[in-house]
């Protein structure tokens, strides 16, 4: 069950091109069904500890995670548009420390430099 809440629900994943957690990955995956409402989590790794939290809200879902000092992260988010996230009450053009990579598809995937992040997805 604990891999399972780490690698698939909360999402915290090693990188393959970068092994030890310098560069990770994280693909949360809230309940579609939402008969679990949240899930929240941690992962210590050797650079500092690695939070992931998603929480069902009426807009949509938010989406909290800690990056550690000195690491970086490629968040991959289930949504058809960068329009439909906001962090830290912004659009991801004007967020700080977050560059979309991608926006293909039913998948938006960021890059986010160490710092705390707190996103909005609408449905």
């Amino acid at each position: 069950v604990a891999a399972w809440m780490y690698n698939y629900s909360l999402g915290i994943q090693r990188d393959p091109e970068h092994p030890g957690f310098k560069q990770f990955v994280l693909e949360p995956t809230p309940d579609p069904d939402k008969k679990m409402t949240w899930a929240k989590g941690y992962y210590d790794s050797m650079y500092g500890r690695i939070e992931s939290e998603w929480r069902w809200e009426s807009e949509g879902w938010t989406y909290n995670a800690i990056v550690p000092a000195n690491t970086k992260a490629t968040l991959r988010i289930n949504t058809s548009t960068v329009k439909n996230i906001t962090s830290g009450g912004v659009k991801l053009k004007k967020a700080k420390g977050v560059k979309v990579l991608e926006s293909e598809g039913a998948e938006v995937v960021l890059e986010l430099v160490s710092g705390r992040y707190n996103f909005i997805i609408s449905e």
